[in-house]
């Protein structure tokens, strides 16, 4: 997948994509792919890095690193690699944030094996609706171990 291709199979912002392409910009400059020079036919990692860098940027308005979350999951396991900014967000300070994280870990699924930890303890968390999001994906991604038994 194209990057510019993303945004034609996901709605967001207007200001996402403006954070989004900063982000994206930064990744490429950072792998020292500059943007006018060969392309490579899939960016679904540098997508997935900047939108993991868009979730762990506190500073960012919270709607903003709330689409970013969202988009993660949209990615299911091509966002592996995001798994920890998805992680970082169960500490959220905003419950609908811990909620998204915890349902883009449960659209990853069975390859989020790393995640049942934090998502068991976000199943204790205070706010029902992230206990219940939680429970939700822990489903999710133990299902095949849950069937075994």
């Amino acid at each position: 997948m194209k990057a510019e291709d993303f945004f034609q199979h996901h709605t967001c912002s207007d200001r996402f994509r403006v954070e989004f392409s900063r982000e994206l910009q930064n990744v490429k400059v950072e792998r020292r792919q500059a943007p006018a020079g060969p392309a490579r036919d899939d960016e679904t990692p540098l997508v997935a890095e900047a939108l993991g860098r868009l979730v762990r940027q506190r500073q960012l308005a919270p709607y903003l690193r709330l689409e970013a979350v969202g988009l993660l999951g949209e990615l299911g396991t091509l966002c592996l690699d995001a798994l920890p900014a998805l992680l970082a967000a169960l500490d959220d300070d905003y419950g609908f944030i811990r909620v998204a994280a915890c349902q883009a870990m449960g659209k990853i699924g069975p390859a989020a094996q790393a995640a049942v930890g934090p998502l068991r303890a976000s199943a204790e968390d205070k706010d029902p609706g992230v206990e219940r999001a939680a429970l939700k994906a822990l489903e999710r991604i133990c299902r095949e171990e849950l069937a075994a038994h």
